[in-house]
């Protein structure tokens, strides 16, 4: 008889438990939908996710643009010494973190 008494006390435990999750989820769920929040605009708004689009979009052209444009500063003769100078510095400091390494 108390394992019944045991079972019922914990199985109406549980039920709170769940309940209180449906709780949660509901309000969870009303945010999603509600466009009053950062969240809720991104998942419901179509203009917006298409202007967020369209930066990344924009910013990966960024990107390569840069990237060519920095391949192009490395071949100016006016900023190739600085270039040359800062890779093998580069070179020479992970040569010496090699040695370093080998040592330990």
């Amino acid at each position: 008889f108390n394992s019944l008494r045991t079972s019922a006390a914990q199985l109406q435990g549980i039920t709170q438990t769940a309940s209180a999750m449906v709780v949660n989820l509901e309000q969870m769920s009303e945010k999603l939908s509600d466009k009053d929040n950062a969240v809720g605009t991104l998942t419901n708004d179509k203009e917006v996710a298409d202007e967020i689009r369209q930066v990344i979009t924009n910013l990966n052209e960024a990107s390569l643009k840069l990237d060519e444009n920095m391949e192009a500063l490395q071949h100016n003769f006016l900023l190739r010494g600085f270039f040359k100078k800062k890779r093998k510095a580069e070179e020479k400091a992970q040569k010496e973190q090699q040695q370093e390494e080998q040592l330990q």
